[in-house]
């Protein structure tokens, strides 16, 4: 399983590259989405995860539309997105 592989590398606040990836639209009814966009990104046996050693300071927070934790409680009575 391609978690069980990834899940050492992958810690919140850093910052990785990740190569060998797809992008693919939610289906309309998909429940536990991770974004509030319209794609997610599905890693697959060939995903590649390194940290980044590139300057990261230009990406910007939620840049993915994740949910920030202060408007966790907002998002609280949805089922669609993981919270």
């Amino acid at each position: 399983m391609i978690m069980l592989r990834l899940d050492q590398f992958l810690v919140e606040v850093e910052v990785f590259d990740i190569e060998n990836f797809i992008v693919r639209p939610y289906g309309a009814q998909e429940k536990n989405q991770c974004f509030t966009g319209d794609k997610r990104i599905f890693l697959t046996e060939a995903t590649v995860v390194n940290p980044s050693i590139r300057p990261h300071e230009f990406i910007p927070k939620h840049v993915f539309n994740c949910i920030p934790l202060n408007t966790v409680y907002q998002h609280a009575s949805q089922c669609t997105y993981l919270i």
